[in-house]
């Protein structure tokens, strides 16, 4: 087995009130690399990722001589700060609509002051791929690339309303064949009966009409007129690709997260005939989860990652 060489030192900035923490992984000098990749936290894990998974892919990159920097924002891991709000499903409504940005462009100038690189990719999980997209959209300048994994593209705040709307047809079937299963399951009629069973979920999966959807482009994403979906991603990735900047978008195959990118993003958004079907790779993780938890599913990101990150 190959060792990695690691040199790691910690990174601390003072932004308001709040000291921000994270690692700066330092490649080698024979093999340095003018390009530093930020890491966005995955909602509110900490830098390290899940699984451990951010810290791999640190090392992989900066044994490959980029310059790699992990750090909490403000009220996560090892940073200052707390949350005015405090339901789970708020803060990642907050996150996809930009809570972590200030705190990210902070980290992107300061990176670019404590390190010899001359631009960054930005990389993130879930919401912190989000946070990705979102920053990028502000730093065109110095932004190489953005990559992303698993990244939900819905409006937290109107999607239960505009469920029955906007489920794909895939997620939809997938989710009344799981119910009919368990039809004659003792465990899932208790939790039935005891009022446990996710009952807006029930409803409008065992009411999911299977006749054709409006069609949606570009235009509409911009109006922010797609009923439940993200529109402040939507238009900051339009900003991001009219630049010219790379995105990647990572999907495992056992993520919801998929079926709502590939009808709302991948078919109309991303279409083929659109203008933006050169400004995006898509791949495809088989049996990753949304945390791509897994070691193969891992592996398999990290193989990703690496062959992209290779064109810069």
């Amino acid at each position: 087995m190959d060792m990695i060489r690691i040199n790691e030192e910690a990174v601390f900035l003072q932004l308001g009130p709040n000291i921000l923490q994270g690692i700066y992984h330092v490649p080698e000098k024979k093999c340095d690399k003018k390009i530093g990749i930020l890491f966005c936290n995955a909602g509110l894990t900490y830098n390290i990722g899940v699984a451990r998974l951010y810290v791999r892919m640190a090392r992989s990159l900066s044994a490959r001589g980029f310059h790699v920097l992990r750090f909490d924002p403000k009220g996560t891991g090892d940073s200052d700060g707390s949350f005015e709000k405090t339901l789970i499903n708020d803060l990642f409504n907050n996150i996809e609509n930009g809570l972590f940005v200030n705190d990210t462009l902070a980290m992107f100038d300061h990176f670019l002051k404590i390190s010899p690189i001359k631009s960054i990719i930005i990389v993130g999980f879930c919401g912190g791929g989000v946070t990705a997209i979102l920053t990028a959209s502000h730093r065109f300048d110095k932004t190489s690339g953005v990559f992303t994994a698993g990244i939900p593209i819905w409006d937290r705040e109107t999607y239960d309303q505009h469920l029955d709307k906007i489920m794909p047809k895939d997620l939809a079937k997938k989710y009344r064949d799981t119910y009919l299963k368990k039809i004659l399951d003792v465990e899932a009629w208790k939790r039935f009966l005891t009022a446990k069973t996710d009952f807006k979920l029930l409803f409008k999966v065992l009411t999911f009409r299977t006749g054709s959807k409006k069609q949606y482009d570009s235009k509409d994403f911009l109006r922010g007129e797609v009923p439940g979906v993200n529109n402040k991603l939507a238009v900051s990735f339009c900003r991001i690709a009219d630049k010219r900047i790379p995105v990647l978008f990572v999907y495992g195959t056992n993520d919801k997260a998929q079926s709502f990118f590939e009808e709302y993003f991948l078919s109309t958004f991303l279409n083929p005939k659109g203008p933006y079907k050169d400004s995006y790779q898509y791949e495809i993780i088989e049996n990753g989860d949304h945390n791509f938890c897994l070691p193969d599913a891992q592996d398999k990101v990290m193989k990703v990652i690496l062959d992209w990150t290779q064109r810069f």
